[in-house]
């Protein structure tokens, strides 16, 4: 008589002839090691006879509904399959470990799903769109080239006049620390752009506190990737410029992937130049500041995003994105500190602080949402267990649209065209409400209890 077997490591229902009871075999399938038990000992038929108790016995007198019976499924016959083995054989001390199953998470369509009617998170999103506005308005607003104030400013002084003419005013300004411009909101030495940055720092906490009505992540840990990003982020972003930089005046022999590293490194190093040279042109300073600042700066704001969905198993795409706003949001803020201490103060008027603390941070927390959302939407990549090409290769797909359109922001702003900046900035909201409403329109309504959203 067949007896029935089950692997305890892949499920598989087996039927081993009885002469293999006892003995040790491998599961054709899964190859682990499975132990086919003993048959039952049987009683003599004879005796079995004798025992049994022919006295007619009365029915029973409720009447006993009959069950429906479902035939069980056969056990697949694959014994000619098994390979049996010796206890003694080390042979299994060689079994693979059991293998976990791969969670498959790439992005589906649900074609049958019902609407969510959201919540207040879904509707304070719009909030961003609000905070990149100042750019808009203040983009249409007439405004004073720097050259020219330096130039009103030192028209009774000859020697600074000469210094201006040798230098330009960038550099001219970078020279003389002590100097102030005309109309200039804060003096060269202020401090008071930490209190702006803390100021903005708790608004857009404040912001993404009240987004997490249908979320599993936490205020602190909102307020802790925003500072790991705006303290580590920033402090690998400027190791890797300095790497960049140095790797510009190093030759590189071989291959393998240490020379492509260095290649690549060597390139980003070049685009660094190509975006910050004032005398590039529109398309090197696109390919400069896509391949070297948007590339660098979105792969450090990335980071949180990655290690939330590879250590958390009870992620959501909401958390997922709010974590991707506290990312983008911390760099913006220690990105707008440098920018205001060494560009700002002293030179440029209150519209400037208004634009790098509000804009500028709510720009970086659309497209690191955006990119928080590509991630949730395909986790492929993110589980370690591909090679490092697919690795590297998936990792762009997550980032590529979010660099092109932040290299093409920095651009326009550097050639002077904040007004199509500023539609730049609105299609990057609108890429991240496309990927948010995708995910809007699939998922299950919530539940409704009190008034309460949960």
């Amino acid at each position: 008589m067949p007896i029935p077997v089950e692997c305890k490591t892949c499920g598989a229902q087996l039927k081993v002839k009885e002469q293999y009871a006892g003995t040790l075999a491998r599961c054709p399938k899964c190859k682990m090691g499975i132990s086919i038990p003993m048959l039952p000992p049987q009683a003599d038929a004879d005796e079995e006879i004798d025992n049994l108790d022919f006295e007619p016995r009365a029915p029973a007198p409720q009447k006993i509904a009959k069950r429906k019976q479902i035939p069980a499924k056969a056990p697949a016959e694959v014994e000619d399959e098994l390979e049996f083995l010796d206890p003694d054989d080390e042979a299994l001390l060689k079994l693979p470990p059991a293998r976990k199953k791969k969670k498959k998470t790439t992005l589906r369509k649900m074609e049958s799903a019902p609407v969510s009617p959201g919540g207040r998170g879904d509707v304070l999103v719009w909030v961003f769109l609000l905070a990149i506005l100042p750019l808009g308005v203040i983009s249409v607003l007439p405004q004073k080239p720097i050259a020219e104030r330096v130039e009103k400013m030192v028209e009774k002084n000859q020697e600074l006049q000469a210094e201006l003419e040798e230098y330009g005013a960038q550099d001219f300004m970078a020279m003389n620390k002590d100097l102030t411009l005309e109309g200039a909101h804060l003096s060269r030495k202020s401090m008071v752009h930490w209190a702006y940055a803390c100021f903005a720092a708790a608004g857009f906490l404040a912001l993404m506190n009240a987004m997490r009505h249908m979320t599993t992540v936490t205020a602190q840990g909102l307020f802790l990737t925003g500072v790991l990003t705006g303290t580590v982020g920033i402090g690998m972003l400027l190791t890797f410029q300095v790497l960049a930089e140095i790797s510009l005046h190093i030759r590189v022999f071989g291959g393998g992937i240490f020379g492509l590293i260095m290649l690549a490194i060597k390139f980003i190093g070049f685009s660094y130049r190509a975006a910050l040279d004032p005398n590039s042109g529109f398309l090197w300073s696109f390919v400069g500041f896509t391949c070297g600042v948007g590339f660098c700066e979105e792969v450090c704001k990335a980071i949180p995003v990655f290690y939330y969905l590879r250590n958390t198993r009870s992620s959501d795409w909401r958390g997922t994105c709010l974590l991707g706003f506290a990312s983008g949001a911390g760099f913006g803020i220690s990105e707008g500190i440098m920018y205001a201490g060494s560009y700002y103060n002293g030179i440029e008027p209150a519209t400037a602080y208004i634009v790098r603390f509000v804009s500028c941070v709510a720009f970086h927390a659309i497209l690191s949402g955006g990119v928080a959302l590509l991630m949730f939407g395909n986790q492929d990549y993110i589980d370690g267990d591909n090679d490092w090409i697919t690795f590297l290769w998936g990792g762009m797909t997550y980032i590529m649209i979010a660099m092109v359109l932040h290299g093409l922001y920095d651009t326009l702003l550097k050639q002077r065209l904040d007004p199509v900046a500023f539609i730049v900035a609105l299609a990057a909201f609108g890429w991240l409400a496309w990927l948010s409403r995708y995910y809007w329109d699939y998922e299950p309504p919530p539940k409704y209890e009190g008034g309460v959203i949960y």
